[in-house]
């Protein structure tokens, strides 16, 4: 009993204790987090305001996004943050385990008073935002968007819940899922109605910094709309599209980042005709992570101004990191890009690589050389006599550029060392 009741105390003074010192850690990571904002060369971040008492606290931070063009002005929100301190936190009527609980509101600062006080007010009423600072100074974050119904000069707007919760651990892993249940727009005679949306992505920094937006990462990231309508004069779709996918996964293997990007949509409909199963699926290969990682750089350093490309220095700087990239001999593959038709599929792939021997980036004509791409398609013809393209068809089988082959029309193409050819035959391209 007496080992039991010291166990007890020694508990209790912890949970006294802790609050304490979990405010000076969670105080010290906040000034951290804005010193990093700061090396982001599009943000001007401080802390305004922050206040510890022993077992809560208040902050309250300004970022502001710094844009070069003259006639665009500077576009500040401030950050007001409730903190409870752990180890054991009670907060929005459930028990957290943690360094620290945050409630954050969100307020615009720009010039136009009454927009500010719009925004303001939207958040407020429809948005909840809470982050949980773990042990291991992970951040846990949750976005809730409560459903909304308003209707602004003459538009009926009505919007599902949403709902999002994000993890980023250790500055360097971040994953992240979000879910919306649509939209729909309202007019006199027309409509527009975006079904339910989901993403979700993983991410592993493998250099740079989140927060100074420089990051190169692996992973994944994936995207679906269930539906898509345009409607004019009651009812009558203009623009239907069900099953929008996305896609999008970034790997390294031997110093060598391979990006690819899947796109499908299961059905569009417009103007009366009808599509299914429509697919690109496009691959980059061979990638120099090394080389990746300065392009980052050089490209998160002129995000306030993009206008600065096209200097000279930065012009020869880019030129230098294309001819680095083009060492490693990397390749644009798209290997499917197709859709199906009430007449059959249209399909087509491409390979274009760079050889590195023939390329001198001091002759930028060398390029033309250097390039290799190879092209295959096909297509029904009854599809292109629908659209009254059979002269035309004619002509370019007559040509060589086009064969058919019994109810389709193929051509497969070659581009190599600056010569063209299409079905075997040299097209001069001049």
């Amino acid at each position: 009993m007496k080992k039991l009741f010291i166990t007890l105390m020694l508990v209790v003074a912890l949970c006294l204790i802790l609050p304490k010192i979990f405010g000076g850690i969670v105080k010290e990571e906040y000034h951290n987090t804005i010193a990093q904002l700061n090396e982001h060369p599009a943000i001007n971040a401080k802390i305004t305001d922050f206040t510890l008492s022993w077992f809560s606290g208040t902050a309250r931070s300004e970022i502001t996004f710094i844009i070069a063009e003259d006639d665009i002005e500077e576009v500040s929100i401030i950050i007001e943050d409730t903190l409870d301190f752990g180890p054991i936190i009670l907060a929005n009527e459930k028990v957290h385990f943690g360094m620290s609980h945050i409630n954050s509101s969100v307020k615009l600062n720009t010039d136009v008073g009454e927009f500010n006080q719009l925004i303001t007010d939207f958040i407020s009423k429809n948005v909840k935002m809470t982050s949980l600072f773990t042990f291991s100074k992970d951040i846990i974050s949750t976005i809730e968007v409560a459903s909304i119904n308003e209707t602004i000069d003459g538009e009926t707007i009505s919007s599902k819940p949403a709902y999002g919760e994000f993890t980023l651990a250790n500055m360097r892993s971040f994953e992240g899922v979000f879910n919306w249940g649509g939209l729909t727009i309202s007019q006199e005679n027309a409509q527009v109605e975006i079904g339910a949306l989901s993403f979700e992505s993983q991410q592993q920094a493998i250099s740079g910094n989140y927060f100074q937006g420089d990051t190169l990462s692996t992973g994944f990231f994936k995207l679906h709309l269930d539906s898509l309508v345009v409607n004019e004069e009651k009812d009558a779709a203009v623009l239907t599209m069900n099953g929008l996918s996305l896609i999008a996964d970034t790997r390294v293997d031997d110093d060598l980042m391979e990006v690819s990007v899947v796109y499908h949509v299961d059905k569009l409909t417009s103007a009366s005709e009808e599509f299914t199963n429509a697919d690109f699926d496009l691959k980059i290969t061979r990638l120099d992570v090394e080389t990746m990682q300065e392009v980052n750089s050089t490209f998160a350093d002129l995000t306030n101004n993009i206008e600065q490309l096209s200097a000279q220095n930065n012009m020869m700087q880019l030129t230098a990191l294309a001819e680095k990239l083009i060492v490693k001999e990397p390749q644009i593959i798209v290997e499917n890009l197709s859709v199906e038709t009430p007449e059959g599929k249209v399909k087509s792939d491409l390979i274009v690589s760079i050889d590195k021997d023939i390329f001198d980036a001091k002759n930028i004509m060398s390029l033309m050389t250097a390039i290799s791409a190879k092209a295959n398609g096909s297509s029904p013809e009854a599809l292109l006599s629908k659209y009254g393209l059979d002269a035309a068809v004619n002509q370019y089988i007559q040509q060589g550029l086009l064969m058919r082959d019994k109810t389709e029309l193929r051509f497969n193409a070659l581009f190599t060392k600056g010569q063209l050819e299409v079905n075997g035959k040299s097209v001069p391209l001049f």
